[in-house]
Protein backbone atom coordinates (compact mmCIF):
# COMPACT_ATOMS: atom_id res chain seq x y z
CA UNK A 1 0.00 0.00 0.00
CA UNK A 2 3.12 1.91 0.27
CA UNK A 3 2.36 2.86 3.93
CA UNK A 4 6.24 2.11 4.69
CA UNK A 5 9.11 3.08 2.87
CA UNK A 6 12.23 1.05 2.52
CA UNK A 7 15.23 3.14 3.90
CA UNK A 8 18.59 3.85 1.78
CA UNK A 9 20.93 5.13 4.55
CA UNK A 10 20.33 2.14 6.86
CA UNK A 11 18.07 -1.53 7.38
CA UNK A 12 14.76 -1.42 8.11
CA UNK A 13 11.32 1.02 7.13
CA UNK A 14 10.08 4.49 7.61
CA UNK A 15 6.90 5.81 7.62
CA UNK A 16 6.03 7.58 4.14
CA UNK A 17 3.37 9.87 5.81
CA UNK A 18 4.80 10.41 9.06
CA UNK A 19 3.68 13.80 10.44
CA UNK A 20 0.93 14.47 7.50
CA UNK A 21 -2.80 15.03 8.03
CA UNK A 22 -3.89 11.69 6.45
CA UNK A 23 -6.83 11.50 3.86
CA UNK A 24 -7.76 8.52 2.58
CA UNK A 25 -8.25 8.10 -1.25
CA UNK A 26 -11.60 5.93 -2.06
CA UNK A 27 -12.47 4.38 -5.64
CA UNK A 28 -15.59 4.86 -7.03
CA UNK A 29 -17.74 2.51 -5.27
CA UNK A 30 -16.35 3.86 -1.84
CA UNK A 31 -13.58 1.19 -1.35
CA UNK A 32 -10.24 2.56 0.32
CA UNK A 33 -7.75 2.08 -2.31
CA UNK A 34 -5.06 5.21 -1.46
CA UNK A 35 -3.54 7.86 0.75
CA UNK A 36 -2.82 11.35 0.52
CA UNK A 37 -0.94 13.46 3.56
CA UNK A 38 -0.90 17.08 3.47
CA UNK A 39 1.84 18.73 6.17
CA UNK A 40 1.35 20.02 9.13
CA UNK A 41 2.20 24.21 8.66
CA UNK A 42 3.59 24.06 12.36
CA UNK A 43 5.74 21.13 12.21
CA UNK A 44 7.50 20.94 8.65
CA UNK A 45 10.28 18.53 10.00
CA UNK A 46 8.54 15.73 10.73
CA UNK A 47 6.71 15.63 7.44
CA UNK A 48 10.05 15.11 5.61
CA UNK A 49 8.69 13.29 2.47
CA UNK A 50 11.67 11.38 1.33
CA UNK A 51 14.82 11.29 2.79
CA UNK A 52 16.73 13.68 0.22
CA UNK A 53 14.01 16.81 0.17
CA UNK A 54 15.33 19.50 1.41
CA UNK A 55 12.17 21.28 1.75
CA UNK A 56 8.73 18.45 1.76
CA UNK A 57 6.36 18.60 -0.21
CA UNK A 58 2.94 20.08 1.11
CA UNK A 59 1.06 16.87 -0.75
CA UNK A 60 2.30 13.13 -1.27
CA UNK A 61 0.44 10.02 -1.84
CA UNK A 62 0.27 6.69 -2.27
CA UNK A 63 2.78 5.32 -5.09
CA UNK A 64 0.96 3.38 -8.01
CA UNK A 65 -0.19 0.34 -7.10
CA UNK A 66 -2.56 -3.08 -8.46
CA UNK A 67 -5.35 -0.46 -6.69
CA UNK A 68 -3.92 2.70 -6.72
CA UNK A 69 -3.90 4.81 -9.80
CA UNK A 70 -3.89 8.54 -9.91
CA UNK A 71 -4.72 8.57 -13.13
CA UNK A 72 -7.96 7.31 -12.76
CA UNK A 73 -8.97 8.07 -9.17
CA UNK A 74 -10.42 11.44 -8.35
CA UNK A 75 -10.85 12.24 -4.29
CA UNK A 76 -14.37 12.58 -3.49
CA UNK A 77 -15.88 11.11 -6.75
CA UNK A 78 -18.05 8.35 -4.65
CA UNK A 79 -19.74 11.24 -2.50
CA UNK A 80 -19.93 13.58 -5.31
CA UNK A 81 -21.29 11.27 -8.53
CA UNK A 82 -25.00 11.50 -7.93
CA UNK A 83 -24.92 15.10 -7.28
CA UNK A 84 -23.08 15.31 -10.53
CA UNK A 85 -25.22 13.22 -12.70
CA UNK A 86 -28.41 15.41 -11.35
CA UNK A 87 -27.08 18.57 -11.96
CA UNK A 88 -24.69 17.49 -15.05
CA UNK A 89 -22.20 19.40 -13.79
CA UNK A 90 -18.57 18.62 -11.94
CA UNK A 91 -16.50 21.47 -10.26
CA UNK A 92 -12.92 20.40 -10.58
CA UNK A 93 -10.57 20.87 -7.28
CA UNK A 94 -7.07 21.13 -6.60
CA UNK A 95 -6.62 19.63 -3.21
CA UNK A 96 -7.93 17.46 -0.44
CA UNK A 97 -9.30 20.55 1.95
CA UNK A 98 -10.31 22.67 -1.27
CA UNK A 99 -12.84 19.37 -1.30
CA UNK A 100 -13.91 19.12 2.23
CA UNK A 101 -14.33 22.90 2.67
CA UNK A 102 -16.68 22.88 -0.63
CA UNK A 103 -18.34 20.36 0.80
CA UNK A 104 -19.07 21.82 3.28
CA UNK A 105 -20.45 25.11 2.32
CA UNK A 106 -23.00 23.21 0.25
CA UNK A 107 -21.47 22.15 -3.01
CA UNK A 108 -21.48 18.38 -3.24
CA UNK A 109 -20.58 18.30 -7.31
CA UNK A 110 -17.09 19.27 -6.35
CA UNK A 111 -14.18 16.64 -7.11
CA UNK A 112 -10.44 16.71 -6.89
CA UNK A 113 -7.29 15.88 -8.41
CA UNK A 114 -4.53 14.07 -6.59
CA UNK A 115 -0.76 15.28 -7.42
CA UNK A 116 -1.50 14.71 -11.00
CA UNK A 117 -3.76 16.90 -13.58
CA UNK A 118 -6.78 15.86 -15.70
CA UNK A 119 -6.08 12.50 -17.92
CA UNK A 120 -8.33 11.23 -20.42
CA UNK A 121 -9.42 8.32 -18.01
CA UNK A 122 -10.40 11.30 -15.21
CA UNK A 123 -12.49 12.74 -18.41
CA UNK A 124 -13.82 9.64 -19.42
CA UNK A 125 -15.25 8.94 -15.59
CA UNK A 126 -16.76 12.87 -15.82
CA UNK A 127 -18.38 11.84 -19.26
CA UNK A 128 -20.57 9.08 -18.33
CA UNK A 129 -22.24 11.50 -15.42
CA UNK A 130 -21.77 15.20 -16.86
CA UNK A 131 -21.33 17.74 -19.86
CA UNK A 132 -19.69 20.44 -18.05
CA UNK A 133 -17.02 21.18 -16.13
CA UNK A 134 -16.28 23.99 -13.77
CA UNK A 135 -12.47 24.85 -13.00
CA UNK A 136 -10.57 27.47 -11.18
CA UNK A 137 -7.34 27.82 -11.20
CA UNK A 138 -4.41 30.70 -10.55
CA UNK A 139 -4.17 32.90 -13.54
CA UNK A 140 -0.09 33.37 -13.09
CA UNK A 141 2.13 32.02 -16.13
CA UNK A 142 3.30 28.84 -14.26
CA UNK A 143 -0.52 27.82 -13.30
CA UNK A 144 -1.86 28.36 -16.33
CA UNK A 145 0.20 26.51 -18.31
CA UNK A 146 -0.15 23.91 -15.97
CA UNK A 147 -4.11 23.76 -16.45
CA UNK A 148 -4.02 24.12 -19.91
CA UNK A 149 -3.58 20.80 -21.29
CA UNK A 150 -6.39 19.41 -19.45
CA UNK A 151 -8.03 21.85 -20.42
CA UNK A 152 -7.85 21.05 -23.96
CA UNK A 153 -8.25 17.73 -23.56
CA UNK A 154 -12.02 18.22 -21.87
CA UNK A 155 -12.81 20.77 -24.46
CA UNK A 156 -11.41 17.37 -27.27
CA UNK A 157 -13.61 15.11 -25.31
CA UNK A 158 -16.80 17.46 -25.59
CA UNK A 159 -17.17 19.32 -22.45
CA UNK A 160 -18.36 22.77 -21.86
CA UNK A 161 -15.73 24.40 -19.42
CA UNK A 162 -16.08 26.90 -17.56
CA UNK A 163 -13.82 29.19 -15.43
CA UNK A 164 -13.94 30.55 -12.16
CA UNK A 165 -11.75 33.49 -11.08
CA UNK A 166 -11.37 33.09 -6.87
CA UNK A 167 -11.94 37.21 -4.95
CA UNK A 168 -7.87 37.62 -3.70
CA UNK A 169 -6.48 35.16 -5.71
CA UNK A 170 -7.38 32.82 -2.55
CA UNK A 171 -7.49 28.73 -2.87
CA UNK A 172 -11.51 27.74 -2.40
CA UNK A 173 -10.35 26.43 1.29
CA UNK A 174 -9.01 29.82 2.32
CA UNK A 175 -12.39 31.69 0.86
CA UNK A 176 -14.71 29.52 2.31
CA UNK A 177 -12.74 29.54 5.67
CA UNK A 178 -13.50 33.24 5.95
CA UNK A 179 -17.60 33.31 4.53
CA UNK A 180 -18.77 29.42 3.27
CA UNK A 181 -21.87 31.55 1.75
CA UNK A 182 -19.27 33.33 -0.78
CA UNK A 183 -18.40 29.91 -2.83
CA UNK A 184 -21.41 29.09 -4.24
CA UNK A 185 -22.17 32.56 -5.58
CA UNK A 186 -18.79 32.80 -6.95
CA UNK A 187 -19.15 29.41 -8.64
CA UNK A 188 -22.90 30.63 -10.14
CA UNK A 189 -20.99 33.38 -11.85
CA UNK A 190 -17.95 30.59 -13.96
CA UNK A 191 -18.04 32.01 -17.13
CA UNK A 192 -17.11 29.81 -20.75
CA UNK A 193 -13.50 28.87 -20.70
CA UNK A 194 -13.07 31.43 -23.91
CA UNK A 195 -15.18 34.00 -22.30
CA UNK A 196 -13.23 34.67 -19.40
CA UNK A 197 -10.01 34.38 -21.25
CA UNK A 198 -10.72 37.02 -23.31
CA UNK A 199 -11.86 39.41 -20.56
CA UNK A 200 -8.88 38.25 -18.45
CA UNK A 201 -6.69 39.30 -21.37
CA UNK A 202 -8.21 42.22 -22.50
CA UNK A 203 -7.43 43.49 -19.14
CA UNK A 204 -3.85 42.46 -18.61
CA UNK A 205 -2.61 44.00 -22.00
CA UNK A 206 -3.85 47.58 -23.12
CA UNK A 207 -1.50 47.53 -26.26
CA UNK A 208 -3.94 46.35 -29.23
CA UNK A 209 -0.94 44.46 -30.94
CA UNK A 210 0.06 42.49 -27.78
CA UNK A 211 -3.51 41.74 -26.59
CA UNK A 212 -4.36 40.07 -29.98
CA UNK A 213 -0.72 38.64 -30.38
CA UNK A 214 -2.10 37.17 -26.84
CA UNK A 215 -5.23 35.68 -27.89
CA UNK A 216 -3.81 33.92 -30.68
CA UNK A 217 -1.16 32.40 -28.90
CA UNK A 218 -3.67 31.24 -25.41
CA UNK A 219 -7.20 31.35 -26.73
CA UNK A 220 -6.88 30.01 -30.28
CA UNK A 221 -5.53 26.71 -29.37
CA UNK A 222 -8.53 25.74 -26.76
CA UNK A 223 -11.49 26.75 -29.97
CA UNK A 224 -8.86 24.30 -32.05
CA UNK A 225 -9.81 21.21 -29.20
CA UNK A 226 -13.11 21.84 -29.58
CA UNK A 227 -15.16 18.72 -30.79
CA UNK A 228 -18.00 20.61 -32.26
CA UNK A 229 -18.03 22.69 -35.03
CA UNK A 230 -20.91 24.68 -34.37
CA UNK A 231 -18.73 25.92 -30.94
CA UNK A 232 -16.36 26.55 -32.60
CA UNK A 233 -18.03 29.22 -35.06
CA UNK A 234 -19.24 31.02 -32.42
CA UNK A 235 -16.24 31.44 -30.66
CA UNK A 236 -14.09 32.60 -33.51
CA UNK A 237 -16.85 35.31 -33.91
CA UNK A 238 -16.70 36.16 -30.40
CA UNK A 239 -12.93 36.31 -30.64
CA UNK A 240 -13.38 38.43 -34.42
CA UNK A 241 -15.44 40.78 -32.52
CA UNK A 242 -12.61 41.22 -29.38
CA UNK A 243 -9.75 42.09 -31.41
CA UNK A 244 -11.70 44.01 -34.18
CA UNK A 245 -10.90 41.85 -36.95
CA UNK A 246 -12.81 39.57 -39.43
CA UNK A 247 -13.56 35.91 -38.82
CA UNK A 248 -12.21 34.63 -41.97
CA UNK A 249 -8.90 35.67 -40.37
CA UNK A 250 -9.13 34.34 -37.25
CA UNK A 251 -10.46 30.86 -38.96
CA UNK A 252 -6.69 30.87 -41.14
CA UNK A 253 -4.81 31.33 -38.17
CA UNK A 254 -7.15 28.88 -36.26
CA UNK A 255 -6.39 26.51 -39.35
CA UNK A 256 -2.32 26.96 -38.74
CA UNK A 257 -2.50 24.98 -34.99
CA UNK A 258 -2.31 21.32 -34.55
CA UNK A 259 -5.19 19.75 -33.11
CA UNK A 260 -5.65 16.78 -30.29
CA UNK A 261 -7.29 14.04 -31.58
CA UNK A 262 -10.93 13.77 -31.24
CA UNK A 263 -13.10 11.53 -29.74
CA UNK A 264 -10.97 10.76 -27.02
CA UNK A 265 -13.42 9.68 -24.37
CA UNK A 266 -15.15 7.27 -26.73
CA UNK A 267 -11.76 5.58 -27.70
CA UNK A 268 -10.47 5.53 -24.58
CA UNK A 269 -13.94 3.76 -23.13
CA UNK A 270 -14.21 0.97 -24.77
CA UNK A 271 -14.52 -2.02 -22.77
CA UNK A 272 -11.45 -4.17 -22.36
CA UNK A 273 -11.89 -7.95 -23.14
CA UNK A 274 -10.46 -9.72 -19.55
CA UNK A 275 -8.55 -12.96 -20.25
CA UNK A 276 -8.53 -15.93 -18.12
CA UNK A 277 -5.43 -15.58 -16.83
CA UNK A 278 -5.59 -11.56 -15.79
CA UNK A 279 -8.70 -13.52 -13.77
CA UNK A 280 -6.83 -15.98 -12.37
CA UNK A 281 -4.04 -13.40 -11.06
CA UNK A 282 -6.63 -11.29 -9.50
CA UNK A 283 -7.74 -14.27 -7.41
CA UNK A 284 -4.54 -15.07 -6.95
CA UNK A 285 -3.54 -11.68 -5.02
CA UNK A 286 -6.92 -11.95 -3.20
CA UNK A 287 -6.02 -15.49 -2.09
CA UNK A 288 -3.12 -14.29 -0.79
CA UNK A 289 -4.14 -11.26 0.80
CA UNK A 290 -7.21 -12.94 2.63
CA UNK A 291 -5.93 -16.30 3.32
CA UNK A 292 -8.69 -18.26 1.54
CA UNK A 293 -9.07 -21.99 1.51
CA UNK A 294 -11.91 -22.71 -1.06
CA UNK A 295 -9.66 -22.55 -4.16
CA UNK A 296 -12.48 -23.83 -6.20
CA UNK A 297 -15.01 -21.14 -5.40
CA UNK A 298 -12.56 -18.63 -5.80
CA UNK A 299 -11.47 -19.72 -9.50
CA UNK A 300 -14.83 -21.48 -10.96
CA UNK A 301 -15.95 -18.45 -12.94
CA UNK A 302 -11.95 -18.69 -14.75
CA UNK A 303 -12.20 -22.83 -15.54
CA UNK A 304 -13.17 -23.95 -18.81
Amino acid sequence: AGLAVKSEKETGYYDRFRGRIMFPILDGAGRVVGFSGRIFEKDLSAAGGTEVEAVPAKYINTPQTILYDKSRLLYGFDKAKTEIRKKNEAVILEGQMDLIMSYQAGVLNAVAVSGTALTPQHLINLKRLCDTLVMSFDMDDAGFEATKKSIDLALAAGFSIKVVLIPGAKDPADLIKENSSVWPNVLEKAKPVIAFLLEILKTRYQDVLTFKKEVGRIVLPHISAMLSEIDKAHWVSEVARAIKTREESVWQELGRIKTLPKNIAPNDSRPQIRSRRSLLEERLIGLAAWGKEDLYEIFKECLP
